[in-house]
C-alpha cells in the first residue's frame, strides 16, 4: 500500500519526448506522462483522477486544468461548428468516484440538438433542464438506486460519500449537490420504473390486462389474467375443481 502511495520522482520522459510528471490514478499500472498525452488519454475517460508532480510530491489534479475539454456527440472531440464565443461551458459532475469540475463542450452541429438532449445522449443527466450547470452520470444514479434497493441507504449519506472520495481531508470544501443529487434521484427511479413495466411502448393494447391502465406495478406472468393466461373456457370448470377465496 505504501509503495502505491510513494512513486519515485518520474525520470523518463514521455513518450512525446516532453516531461513526464503525470500519472493517472484509476488506468491499470499507469504509466507517467506529460499534461498532453494524458489528456489525449483520457479523453473518453474524462471522470478518472490524476497526480503531477510538482518538485515536491504528487498533487491531485482535474484534468480540466490540465487541459481537457469534454466534447459532446464528437466522441471527446470538439465540435468544429461551435461559434468562439460559446464554445466551452463549466460544469459540476456527480460521478460514482466522486465531484468533479469539468468543461463540457456542446455539439453546433445543424440539425441542433438541444443541449439537455446532447447531455442525456452521452450519459449525463442534467441537474435542472434550463440552462444546467450539473450534471449526473448514468453510472452515479444506477448505483446509488441499487444501493437504495439493496442496503436502505440514505440519499444523504451516498452523496456525502462521493464528497469523501473527492477530498477525504476536507470534504465541505467539495461542491454540494445534494438538492439537485435528490431530486434527479428521484427522477431517475420513476423513468426505470416507466421503462422496465413496458409503458413507454404501450404495453396496454398490446398484453391484455386486468391491471389499471398506465400501471408501472411490475407484471406476474404466472398470476392468472383472463384472455392472457387461462383457458379460453375456465368458466366451465366443475365445481370440485375450481380454486375459491376462502
Amino acid at each position: 500500500m505504501l509503495t502505491r502511495e510513494c512513486h519515485p520522482t518520474p525520470t523518463a520522459p514521455c513518450r512525446c519526448g516532453a516531461a513526464a510528471n503525470t500519472w493517472c490514478m484509476e488506468c491499470w499500472e499507469s504509466p507517467f506522462y506529460c499534461a498532453s498525452c494524458i489528456v489525449e488519454q483520457h479523453r473518453n475517460l474524462p471522470f478518472h483522477r490524476v497526480e503531477q508532480w510538482n518538485g515536491r510530491f504528487f498533487e491531485r489534479k482535474e484534468l480540466a486544468a490540465l487541459g481537457l475539454v469534454i466534447g459532446l456527440r464528437h466522441h471527446g472531440h470538439l465540435c468544429t461548428q461551435a461559434p468562439s464565443d460559446r464554445a466551452t461551458t463549466k460544469f459540476t459532475i456527480v460521478h460514482t468516484n466522486g465531484v468533479h469540475n469539468v468543461t463540457v463542450a456542446y455539439c453546433h452541429c445543424a440539425p441542433r440538438t438541444k443541449d439537455t438532449n446532447q447531455l442525456l445522449l452521452t450519459g449525463l443527466f442534467p441537474g435542472t433542464f434550463e440552462r444546467p450547470a450539473s450534471a449526473f452520470t448514468f453510472a452515479v444514479l444506477k448505483e446509488h438506486h441499487i444501493h437504495s434497493l439493496q442496503s436502505k441507504k440514505a440519499a444523504y449519506d451516498y452523496f456525502e460519500a462521493l464528497r469523501h472520495l473527492t477530498d477525504n481531508v476536507l470534504p465541505n470544501s467539495v461542491k454540494d449537490r445534494y438538492r439537485e443529487f435528490l431530486r434527479i434521484a428521484h427522477v431517475w427511479a420513476y423513468l426505470k420504473a416507466f421503462k422496465r413495466s413496458g409503458q413507454y411502448y404501450d404495453i396496454d393494447k398490446l398484453l391484455p390486462s386486468t391491471w389499471p391502465f398506465g400501471s408501472l406495478a411490475v407484471h406476474c406472468p404466472s398470476c392468472p389474467e383472463d384472455g392472457f393466461n387461462m383457458a379460453p373456457n375456465w368458466r366451465n370448470t366443475p365445481p370440485d375443481k375450481r380454486w375459491e377465496d376462502p
